[in-house]
């Protein structure tokens, strides 16, 4: 097996505790391998001596397993690697995970009928593979420490936060009358309400770390190491919404306000030379005798020849608002809308 590629492996791969027989708390990680011979291996590493193990499941020990199990046909045998590839990503899904002898059994189920066992045979661990799986570990642990350390300290100033808020309320309730009297009550000296009021320092919290932490609980690293692992990813899972959010944000384009309003009062868009006619002969009437009609007077209306007649039959008359903007407005122009301003009444 070679040190380099399982060190390019490990540098994308998730690590959990998982509870072994006969190993106690374990950190273990599964790795998938690019190969037409292996499948996947296993890194595990006690917490009680430290020492990485490692288990190797090839091509044909998975078909052999399967067969021997009722999987047969090369669907059936299909469907399990998928399913095998899926919970390499989330290893939670894995029933159980447990030693027997030397080899490493996996049970999991294919469906909520079916469960099957795999059973991994140990692989030989050389000085520089346990060196590179270590060194992975190492880089973890640092990598949580960091984290655990920037956790603390902006918990802290939230804290801080709180406590302000806390002593402004505090006095503001003994300006009022009869406050002073129902912070007694609630919290009268000694209790556990009074010392909850009061503000909390560095030197109160490790107090309370001596006196209430289980520092002599054996699963106590594991638990820790837990809580550590599932901050972590949630940490990564909101880094990943929030980088996809700002990559939506910056591909957003809003018009601007000139996009949307014009102190004209005229249309935001040109019509376009397809749907606006050239002139009022390319209008067609609409099937119909009531219409057929209506268009013949509105057509004989605009006619250019028959704005004399019109005139001369109608000379006490003015003209049309939209006769003027057709003949006034030069060719090619869409005519200007105007603004109209209604009267103000003010009532003395």
């Amino acid at each position: 097996m070679d040190p380099e590629y399982i060190e390019r492996q490990l540098k994308h791969s998730t690590w959990f505790v998982k509870r072994i027989n006969g190993e106690g708390n374990c950190l273990v990680t599964f790795l998938p391998m690019r190969s037409s011979i292996t499948i996947l291996v296993v890194v595990l590493v006690s917490l009680n001596h430290l020492m990485p193990s490692v288990f190797k499941l090839t091509q044909t020990q998975l078909s052999q397993q399967c067969q021997s199990q009722g999987f047969t046909d090369n669907t059936s045998l299909d469907q399990i690697k998928l399913k095998l590839m899926d919970i390499l990503r989330c290893p939670q899904k894995i029933n159980q995970i447990e030693l027997t002898g030397s080899n490493l059994n996996l049970n999991f189920n294919i469906s909520p009928e079916i469960t099957i066992s795999i059973k991994i045979v140990p692989s030989h661990v050389t000085k520089d593979t346990c060196s590179k799986i270590l060194q992975n570990l190492s880089m973890l642990l640092l990598k949580l420490i960091n984290f655990s350390a920037q956790y603390q300290s902006i918990q802290q100033d939230i804290l801080n936060e709180k406590q302000q808020c806390l002593d402004y309320l505090l006095r503001s309730l003994n300006d009022l009358d009869g406050g002073s009297k129902i912070i007694r009550q609630w919290a009268p000296e000694n209790s556990r309400n009074y010392e909850s009021l009061q503000p909390s320092t560095c030197d109160d919290i490790i107090k309370k770390l001596h006196n209430r932490g289980k520092f002599q609980d054996p699963d106590s690293p594991a638990d820790s190491l837990t809580v550590l692992l599932c901050s972590e990813e949630k940490f990564q899972d909101i880094s990943q919404i929030e980088e996809s959010e700002e990559s939506i944000k910056e591909g957003a384009r809003f018009p601007g306000a000139k996009d949307l309003y014009d102190d004209d009062f005229e249309l935001q868009l040109e019509p376009s030379s397809e749907t606006q006619p050239k002139s009022y002969r390319d209008i067609k009437p609409t099937i119909g005798s009531n219409a057929t009609i209506a268009n013949r007077n509105a057509n004989s209306l605009l006619c250019p020849e028959n704005f004399t007649e019109y005139d001369s039959t109608s000379s006490k008359r003015t003209k049309p608002a939209s006769v003027v903007s057709l003949t006034s407005s030069p060719a090619g122009e869409r005519p200007r809308k105007k603004r109209r301003f209604g009267k103000i009444k003010i009532k003395n």
